[in-house]
């Protein structure tokens, strides 16, 4: 079963695609047994779980001009541990890594989000990886 999933235009500021511009293609996203990958990363000693559930993979437009290739995720993560989030977006990024392979994007944007709260607040952190020379991605601070 293949499961499409296009990021929403409608995200801070980002636009669809410029008037006359066909939009972007959505992502294929093999479904796994849920309505998306869940990945599960545990912690050496304590044996912890860190747990990341991708919401949604597609191409970023700028109203600039610029795109970029996105991932959000939600996680279990504190997001102002910035050392242990942006692990785990290292490794969502590298389970993902077939897919943005095939992608003419140079860059990726990965979104993680934390679950809404008893209010319906939400927050998050995103990081930006850019595509080297060799083919590998680094995360940008």
């Amino acid at each position: 079963m293949i499961v499409a999933v296009l990021l929403s235009a409608c995200t801070r500021g980002v636009g669809a695609a410029r008037a006359g511009e066909a939009a972007p293609p959505a992502v294929q996203l093999p479904a796994t047994s849920g309505p998306a990958p869940m990945f599960v990363t545990r912690h050496a000693g304590s044996g912890a779980a860190d747990t990341a559930q991708v919401l949604m993979v597609g191409p970023l437009v700028s109203t600039a001009g610029w795109t970029a290739f996105m991932v959000s995720y939600q996680t279990n993560v504190d997001i102002d541990d910035r050392a242990a989030l942006g692990a785990q977006s290292d490794s969502v990024l590298g389970r993902l890594r077939a897919m943005v392979a095939e992608r003419p994007d140079t860059t990726v944007v990965m979104s993680a989000q934390r679950p809404a709260d008893a209010m319906g607040r939400t927050s998050g952190f995103r990081f930006v990886y850019r595509k080297l020379p060799d083919g590998s991605w680094a995360r940008l601070h």
